[in-house]
């Protein structure tokens, strides 16, 4: 007789390019068989063709891009109870809103990953109101991933819910024999990568700062700063630098499906940002040994220790951040090291198998605690 399969909606609402949506491809491509996954997501590339792929498209229902509409909400109440969704996984701040409601109206079980705490950026009425509503929804949350300590840390500090509901399950990657060339040529421009979706979280902008720093302190080495990804704030950064001392020290390749190619013909990655959840270009980076020069902020202080795998800078003083990349630029020694380091971490703390496993362990101890 065959085991009825344990039914999961996963629903975000993103699809496009970005750490939260591959995070959960991740995830349900690597599940156990012993579940069954049902997406709901906006129709985006190029995650909602991922997830059809996984799937079956008669397992994907869409829903508005970073929107919250009633009919959505009416439409997922009925998958959930004409499919017998056993569990609710929302992933990300507007799905978590459609999670936990859906939760409360059909009786299931949710689980949610914000993927970052983000209210840097609100003011302070704004930041009380959404505090307030996040309380109240962890009253009806099963369990609460956060993806990295500092997260948990901040959820605690701002009273999101209490210690024992908040599950620690730190993001992973698939970790594969490719790795970066440590042996750089006297004549070799050194190569520095960043992701990003030039926006306010992701502070792309710093780049700038960091290159005309850079460039006035390097003497006897080239450097060039690829960009991957999109976002409002491209055109005005990509303005700034044209007509700069800095306009041939970047290049931009927009959003790639393939991020791994890029890093690989990398030196460093480099991260700006203001927070992060865990960051999982940070992660991917460091899986094919590269050191990463990161803002000393959530998230990335989890993962990049100081002069073991990397370096840390005040995100408030570009010219750190350039001081950073010297120091393993003129240091094959340390440069070798942090690439060695880098891999152990991610081996040692960050795989995908140990993500996956926590999570299913996870999903089985909310089904037993409800039967």
């Amino acid at each position: 007789m065959n085991k009825e399969k344990i039914k999961i909606l996963f629903i975000t609402v993103r699809a496009d390019f970005g750490g939260g949506p591959e995070h959960l491809y991740k995830l349900a491509k690597y599940l156990s068989n012993e579940f069954e996954n049902y997406f709901a997501c906006p129709d985006d590339f190029p995650y909602y063709e991922k997830y059809s792929r996984l799937a079956g498209r008669s397992r994907i229902t869409k829903i508005p891009h970073r929107k919250i509409s009633l009919f959505a909400l009416l439409k997922l109440i009925y998958v959930v109870k004409k499919n017998k969704i056993r569990i609710i996984h929302s992933h990300g701040k507007g799905a978590g809103v459609y999670g936990r409601l859906i939760s409360v109206l059909s009786g299931r079980s949710c689980i949610h990953t914000f993927h970052g705490l983000h209210i840097g950026s609100y003011g302070f009425l704004k930041r009380n109101l959404y505090l307030i509503f996040e309380r109240a929804l962890s009253i009806v949350t099963s369990k609460i991933i956060a993806v990295s300590q500092s997260e948990k840390e901040l959820m605690l500090k701002n009273k999101i819910s209490v210690s024992n509901r908040i599950e620690l399950i730190e993001n992973g990657v698939e970790v594969t024999e490719k790795r970066i060339n440590t042996h750089l040529s006297q004549n070799e421009k050194f190569n520095i990568i960043t992701i990003t979706r030039f926006d306010y979280a992701k502070n792309s902008g710093l780049l700038f700062g960091i290159a005309l720093s850079l460039r006035s302190k390097l003497k006897t080495k080239e450097f060039v700063i690829n960009v991957l990804g999109e976002g409002e704030g491209k055109k005005e950064l990509k303005s700034k630098i044209e007509n700069s001392p800095v306009r041939d020290n970047f290049v931009f390749w927009g959003a790639v499906t393939n991020p791994q190619y890029y890093l690989l013909k990398s030196h460093c990655y480099l991260s700006t940002s203001r927070w992060e959840g865990l960051p999982l270009a940070v992660l991917e980076a460091m899986a094919v040994g590269l050191p990463v020069i990161a803002s000393n902020v959530a998230g990335n202080k989890d993962v990049v220790k100081e002069s073991v795998n990397g370096l840390l800078y005040d995100i408030n003083k570009p010219e750190d951040a350039a001081d950073c990349l010297i120091k393993i630029i003129n240091n094959s020694f340390l440069f070798s090291a942090f690439s060695k380091n880098a891999v152990d971490q991610i081996m040692k703390n960050y795989t995908l198998d140990s993500m996956v496993k926590k999570t299913e362990n996870l999903y089985y101890s909310v089904i037993n605690k409800r039967t």
